[in-house]
This record gives structure tokens, sequence and C-alpha cells, in this order.
């Protein structure tokens, strides 16, 4: 499928391969990111390719959309009964254009923008993806995650966030060996964390 996406066929001169628009043909898959081309004289092409992987889903206007941690649109449903199970929801973010399959989201901030790449590229870097279940990112000033496991994490601000993630992590596994199945854990500041238990 990347072969036939790149129009590189046996007897094409090397000298014509265009690199920008090898990469604009295999990236109408929404699937795929083209990394690079490498010719190796005197016949070889090795074209570099990654999967794009869906991290998060969201719903606007009626439509369900599943995307990668770029924001790329992966996949797109009016059926609102399904819930990619292993996905994180994310919720607040502000739309300018881009909801269609195949299509980079463009939100109306660019700070919403770096903070949307940032903690999903922070979770991915911490393998705690599958831990969140929601992200909301309404208020870049009070940002808030929920674990499938049934605490309440305030971020505060979008400052550290690897250091905020990694407390959360650290804060949650030294809870749930004193019995503790929920709550909130405050990592505003990571070097102190705050753990409220819910109220009976």
């Amino acid at each position: 499928e990347i072969i036939r996406l790149s129009g590189i066929r046996k007897g094409t001169p090397m000298l014509s391969l265009n690199q920008d628009e090898i990469e604009q043909a295999i990236e109408q898959n929404p699937y795929l990111k083209f990394r690079y081309l490498e010719k190796r004289w005197p016949g070889t092409v090795i074209l570099s390719v990654r999967e794009r992987e869906a991290c998060c889903w969201m719903t606007w206007n009626g439509i369900l959309y599943a995307m990668d941690k770029q924001r790329m649109v992966l996949f797109e449903t009016e059926d609102l009964t399904v819930r990619p199970a292993a996905l994180v929801r994310v919720d607040g973010l502000k739309i300018r254009s881009g909801a269609l399959t195949g299509q980079q989201l463009v939100l109306e901030s660019q700070e919403q923008q770096e903070t949307f790449s940032t903690l999903f590229l922070e979770m991915k870097v911490l393998g705690c993806t599958e831990l969140v279940e929601e992200a909301d990112l309404s208020n870049l000033s009070s940002l808030l995650l929920t674990t499938r496991d049934g605490f309440t994490v305030s971020m505060g601000d979008r400052q550290n966030i690897h250091a905020k993630l990694r407390s959360m992590l650290l804060t949650r596994e030294e809870l749930l060996k004193r019995g503790y199945r929920s709550g909130v854990i405050n990592v505003s500041l990571p070097e102190t964390p705050i753990f409220s238990p819910p109220s009976v």
C-alpha cells in the first residue's frame, strides 16, 4: 500500500524522485506519517513511514472523532454509542477547522494546541495514556484528568506537564497500596502532591 501510494515503480529514474510529492501522496492515507526517503545507488529506494496511532477521541456537532497526538483525525462516526475503549476522551477543545478524516484539527488558540500536543506526547513518553480515561482542556489554568480507576487529577496550568504526570503516577501507586480507589490528586506543585480523599 505504501509503495502504491508513493507512485514509485521499477524503472522510475532515481533523479526524478521528489520527496515532497512522495510525502503528500503517502499521507493521503491518514494512518500513515511519512518520515524520510533515502536513495541508495545504484537502484534502491528506502521509504521510512510510521503508522499513526489513535490516542484520544472527542465529540463535536454530533460527530465522534478519533485522533492521534498531532490532532490528525483518523476516524469519524455519527454513531455516538461508539466509545473507543482504550482511548482518552478529550473535553473542552475549541475547534476552528479540520474536523474531517485525514485532516488535522486546528484549534482556536495556539496555546490550547500546544497544551494538547505536550500532554499527549508526555503521556506516551511516560506510558500512561491507557491509564487516563478523560482529559478536560477547557480551562488551561486548571487542567483536569480522570483515571480509569477513579482518581481525579488536578494539574493546574500547562507548565511542567512531564513532572506533574510523573508525580501523579507515583502518588496514585502509593494511594493504591494504601487501599484508596478514588479521590483528588492535586499535582499543580509536582514536588508536593496533595491528596483529598472522597468525602463520605
